[in-house]
């Protein structure tokens, strides 16, 4: 009787830590925030937020097809970062689409438009 009350109570505590755990973890934001973009003639920086560990990569273009990747960023944790897109054309409005690829391989992306200066 003592083992089952045991083993019992031992799966109760496993329980309450993992459902603790996933609450603690569901108040993140695991798609990327666009904080701001600063275009410039050939080029604009896309400033990022992403609320956990992740793999983020910008895509421009002039159209929903993008064509456009930047580098990947490697986020460690939550945080804000940048991304520098160049070789733009100047008074050109461009779509782009900053994703972030998870820890457990969710992606997730946040989309917007920007015009670069004129010349």
């Amino acid at each position: 009787m003592r083992r089952r009350s045991a083993a019992l109570l031992l799966l109760a505590i496993t329980v309450a830590a993992a459902l603790a755990t996933a609450g603690a973890n569901a108040s993140r934001n695991p798609a990327p925030e666009i904080v701001s973009v600063q275009p410039g003639a050939f080029s604009a920086v896309v400033r990022w937020r992403v609320g956990d560990a992740a793999r983020v990569v910008v895509e421009v273009g002039p159209d929903d097809r993008y064509g456009i990747w930047s580098p990947t960023s490697v986020a460690n944790s939550a945080q804000v970062g940048k991304t520098t897109l160049t070789g733009l054309e100047p008074d050109t409005t461009y779509r782009f689409r900053v994703t972030a690829r998870l820890r457990t391989g969710m992606r997730h992306d946040a989309r917007g438009t920007f015009s670069t200066d004129p010349w």
